[in-house]
């Protein structure tokens, strides 16, 4: 192994059914916004808030008719959160990344690949259509956890465990609904024991210590799928193939230690899945923006903001990481407003919507 960056190493996944390449899901948002610098900006405010005492992370308060119903957003950490936001940030114009992931394919050259890769194994991401951001979810990021810390204590790396469990049972078994036998964009979850429809893993291994950037690489490895002659892991990340384009929510677990492997190991696992309810999310992240570069960066997330859609009579506090998501119906015109008194207007029009929240 190098000392000097990760060794990566990637498993396909199984992605079944026609791939609905082209469709474009893509919430509206009302009013004015902020630019952040990315091809899809979201829409920004000032907020401010005093930390509250909220019920348990996976637990719902319900109120009586007329008042808010409380639902604890996912406890991204700070590094998770940076995986989600990246992963959001390039589904909303992959085009526009097409440099940065020819200059990754290069950076990991020098890495040393496991195969010959040209530079036109990226030329297809020039035509890849926006996708909709996707919400962070509980028990999917509990999944994901469970799969990773699994990985790292056994020294295996791949979608089904020793024992012969798939994605789609850890999902279940973390309570996520799983729609199994449901119809979703032609194509049906599998209630099989080793079935494989909603994940994607990340390995790195050497004896380095871990920091920011190695986070940050997890998306752009998965999206340039190098040595991956399917593009699996690209197609999942940016919305293709399968019921991927109508996922509409995420886990993500990473986890760093030793392993049977390694000396040094980190894994990261990510599911993605859509309970087929009917109900759409609106999403973000608030942060405290330190280096004025308009975008999150790990470490800028703030924790126990309140975030309320009155409209849809549900309200949250931002997680760990700064991140946020409350489901609502779709055709909802409404306001977001958080404690510190901002408000942004969103429009919900068959697909999620994300509102950050840039507290100064």
């Amino acid at each position: 192994m190098r000392d000097s960056a990760p060794a990566l190493a990637y498993t396909s996944i199984l992605l079944l059914g026609g791939a609905l390449g082209g469709v474009i899901y893509l919430g509206t948002r009302a009013g004015p916004s902020t630019s952040s610098g990315s091809p899809a900006a979201a829409a920004s405010s000032s907020a401010t808030s005093a930390p509250e005492t909220a019920p348990t992370a996976g637990s719902v308060s319900t109120a009586a008719p007329g008042e808010l119903t409380f639902i604890p957003s996912a406890d991204l950490t700070a590094e998770e959160q940076a995986v989600l936001e990246r992963l959001n940030q390039v589904r909303a114009n992959p085009p526009a990344f097409f440099g940065e992931w020819k200059a990754f394919l290069a950076k990991e050259r020098t890495r040393g690949l496991s195969c010959e890769e040209p530079d036109s194994m990226l030329d297809p991401l020039k035509s890849y259509a926006p996708k909709m951001p996707l919400a962070a979810n509980q028990q999917l990021t509990n999944a994901a956890r469970t799969h990773a810390k699994d990985e790292l204590k056994r020294g295996f790396t791949g979608h089904v465990n020793p024992d012969g469990i798939g994605s789609n049972q850890r999902v279940i078994a973390a309570g996520y609904p799983l729609p199994i036998g449901a119809r979703v964009g032609g194509f049906t979850y599998s209630a099989e024991k080793n079935a494989v429809n909603t994940e994607a893993l990340f390995v790195a291994a050497g004896n380095i210590t871990y920091g920011p950037s190695h986070w940050l690489d997890v998306i752009d490895a998965l999206v340039v799928d190098a040595c991956v002659p399917s593009r699996g892991h690209r197609d999942h990340m940016l919305g293709v193939g399968g019921t991927s384009p109508l996922e509409l929510e995420i886990g993500i677990g990473g986890v760093i230690g030793s392993s049977p492997r390694n000396k040094n190991e980190m894994q990261v696992v990510i599911e993605t899945a859509t309970r087929n309810d009917g109900k759409f999310y609106v999403l973000g992240v608030v942060y405290r923006d330190s280096n004025a570069n308009n975008r999150y960066d790990i470490g800028e997330g703030v924790p126990s903001v309140q975030i309320t859609i009155a409209d849809a009579g549900v309200t949250t506090k931002s997680a760990p990481g700064g991140g946020y998501a409350l489901p609502v119906s779709d055709g909802l015109s409404a306001e977001l407003t958080t404690g510190g008194g901002a408000k942004l207007p969103f429009a919900i029009k068959g697909a999620n919507v994300k509102l950050d929240v840039k507290i100064p």
